[in-house]
């Protein structure tokens, strides 16, 4: 029990680390060129009192920003193993079509989840590979025999493994 929810533990933390080391942060302007999100507010024929409305939100770099914006977006859609579309579209909107702006913005406490989130992995799944947390000293296999089901790492690859997680080569 204590296994399966620690493992439940860890995905869940390595879950909400990955939302990544960026932040969008709503603002009334943004410069030219900066990575924006922006909320097209929805029409619907049913409209219901006290409720916001549905917008759809729509990625990109902003071009301009005044009487209009302007945002070039691209989307991706792949095809097969090899193969892939890449779209560019420039969606051009006024400003009272827009609900809301974000900047995308740097995120140093998110980043330092994440980082601390992979370590997490990597030290309980070293902990698992190398038995931390056995038996008490002297203590030997109930059947007397080898191990069973054990999980063998060799150290050179947990050694490249948080390497490549860390960024290195």
């Amino acid at each position: 029990m204590t296994r399966s929810l620690t493992r439940a533990a860890a995905v869940l933390a390595l879950v909400a680390a990955l939302n990544g080391c960026y932040a969008y942060r709503p603002v009334e302007s943004a410069p030219v060129g900066a990575s924006v999100r922006v909320h097209i507010p929805v029409g619907s024929s049913v409209d219901i009192p006290g409720r916001a409305a549905e917008t759809v939100t729509v990625e990109g770099s902003l071009l301009e920003l005044g009487d209009s914006v302007a945002i070039a977006t691209e989307t991706r859609r792949e095809l097969g193993a090899y193969r892939e579309i890449v779209q560019f579209d420039t969606l051009r909107l006024g400003v009272s079509q827009i609900a809301r702006i974000e900047l995308k913005e740097f995120s140093q406490g998110r980043s330092i989840g994440l980082g601390l989130a992979i370590s997490g992995v990597v030290a309980a799944a070293a902990a698992v590979a190398f038995g931390v947390g056995g038996g008490a000293a002297g203590d030997g296999p109930p059947d007397g025999g080898g191990p069973q089901g054990a999980f063998v790492i060799n150290p050179a690859v947990l050694a490249g493994l948080i390497g490549a997680l860390s960024g290195g080569r």
